[in-house]
């Protein structure tokens, strides 16, 4: 019977555990950093035709390469869903950007605090430069229009007249804003 739980101790042992730890080591130490990261070329990545450009950025010709490729694969099949404005002019999806985007605009000058979103409705609570609280309740429209706005309101007193030229300033900035996204062309 051969005993598996005691091992001889030689030198032959100990040296080769010694060989194999130094290797580990100096693997671990010839790593190089994360190029995307860094922004930098590795040095096996930089000798690929043009000098100091990585794999991550195609040449012309490899540009060419991949189109001739994409384009043999395509062949004989027609576009689904070509990237086309907005069908009525504006998006569901693109509200929380343009109430981010009117906020900011002179004459209104808030900040969102908090949004409250539903499958059918947007809420944004604001506050304003001078610390008066605002809130815009966005929900979806019937028939052809994609949205209403149910309420805005800005301040204490949102019926003094300053306070409500304040929030259809808001609401005029939004829609401006909407209209411009609707009209950028995406996958509808």
């Amino acid at each position: 019977m051969f005993d598996f739980t005691r091992r001889p101790r030689t030198a032959q042992g100990v040296v080769s555990g010694l060989a194999a730890a130094l290797v580990a080591l100096a693997a671990c130490a010839g790593s190089y950093p994360n190029a995307v990261a860094h922004n930098r070329d590795l040095p096996e990545e930089a000798d690929n035709g043009v000098p100091g450009r990585s794999d991550q950025q195609l040449t012309g010709r490899q540009q060419t390469a991949a189109l001739k490729a994409m384009k043999g694969v395509s062949a004989g099949h027609t576009v689904v869903n070509r990237p086309a404005p907005a069908p009525r002019g504006v998006r569901w999806s693109e509200i929380p950007l343009a109430v981010v985007w009117a906020s900011g605009q002179d004459g209104v000058e808030m900040t969102i605090t908090d949004t409250f979103e539903v499958p059918d409705e947007y809420q944004f609570e604001f506050r304003t430069i001078e610390n008066w609280p605002a809130r815009l309740v966005i929900v979806q429209g019937k028939d052809d229009r994609v949205y209403e706005v149910q309420s805005v309101w800005v301040g204490r007193f949102p019926d003094e007249p300053w306070h409500v030229e304040r929030a259809a300033l808001l609401v005029s900035h939004f829609e401006a804003r909407l209209r411009v996204l609707g009209g950028r062309k995406q996958i509808n």
